[in-house]
């Protein structure tokens, strides 16, 4: 079996998180995890608030700490592939008249998505979607009962996040279970990573070892994973 964090942020890519890579290697190491997808917040509104004038410094600073994450977490022979915590324009906290909803991706690598970030926060979640499908990505809702949430629509889904660990939100994640058994999508859990104690509160065991975002994405297809945490 293959442990894999299917959601995490890394300090300095958010205000709300709290943890450096070094940090978060140790104790991923010591909670016995092979493989993170690192999922750091990506939207408009945080390019503001880090203070970055154009999204080529925002795009960056967001690579840049996926690969000092990734080399922190080598040295424990712990896997870390690329994601995202994508919130469009359109479904933005930050927008008072928008319905709310953040976005999972899983399967891009760190060039492939980068390039297109600042044009894909202005489309609406369809074309994120389609987009995604079309270069075979999967395209999930995080925590899609939290309090805050608004906006749901399955059939631009491929997952639901059934299992949200962070102890700070209420996701609701027996709601979570129901949806995505109802609309047939693929089950993913992760702890919402931002402070130390957050580890382990939430995962995924893969019935196989990946190496890759390509192999992720075919591994997750297959539903033979289980899902774990509260």
């Amino acid at each position: 079996m293959y442990k894999i964090e299917m959601h995490l942020h890394v300090k300095g890519t958010s205000p709300c998180a709290m943890t450096d890579e070094k940090t978060i290697a140790e104790l991923y190491k010591e909670n016995g995890y092979n493989g993170i997808i690192y999922t750091s917040h990506y939207n408009s509104a945080l390019r503001e608030i880090l203070g970055f004038k154009y999204f080529a410094e925002y795009n960056d600073n967001f690579r840049n700490h996926y690969e000092i994450l990734k080399n922190e977490c080598g040295k424990f022979g712990i896997d870390v592939f690329f994601g995202m915590e994508f919130m469009p324009d359109m479904t933005s906290y930050y927008n008072p008249e928008a319905a709310n909803a953040e976005f999972l991706i899983y399967g891009a690598t760190a060039d492939e998505l980068l390039k297109d970030g600042e044009f894909l926060l202005k489309k609406d979640v369809g074309y994120v979607r389609g987009y995604c499908k079309e270069r075979g990505y999967l395209f999930g809702q995080a925590h899609p009962f939290r309090d805050i949430i608004t906006y749901r629509q399955p059939e631009y889904l491929d997952f639901a996040e059934v299992i949200n660990g962070n102890p700070r939100q209420q996701s609701h994640n027996d709601k979570a279970f129901v949806y995505a058994e109802e609309n047939g999508l693929i089950t993913t859990a992760g702890s919402d990573f931002h402070e130390p104690q957050d580890c382990n509160s939430a995962g995924a065991y893969l019935a196989n070892s990946v190496k890759n975002e390509k192999e992720l994405v075919e591994e997750l297809k297959k539903r033979r994973h289980t899902v774990f945490g509260d």
